[in-house]
């Protein structure tokens, strides 16, 4: 649920800043553009380490539209979210 998942991350967020390194695995590129300060995306073809700490949001997209084939990201100066086209 929503309050559960905003705790989560809020921890892992503290444990971060501890100086903590943090590994979560998650299918939601929703969390993981709007939590991670990088993400290393799997595909059939191997693996792409992206930094989001000054993203590239154009070469971001590029590479998780090949998962996510409708994904759009929005450009935010907080941070940066997918959403799905309407289609």
């Amino acid at each position: 649920d929503f309050n559960r998942t905003e705790e989560f991350f809020s921890l892992l967020h503290r444990l971060a800043e501890q100086g903590r390194a943090i590994l979560v695995v998650l299918h939601d590129p929703t969390q993981a553009l709007r939590h991670a300060s990088k993400l290393l995306r799997f595909d059939t073809d191997g693996a792409e380490l992206i930094d989001l700490i000054n993203p590239d949001y154009d070469a971001v997209e590029h590479s998780l539209r090949r998962l996510y084939p409708h994904l759009r990201i929005h450009r935010d100066p907080l941070y940066c979210f997918a959403e799905h086209e309407t289609i």
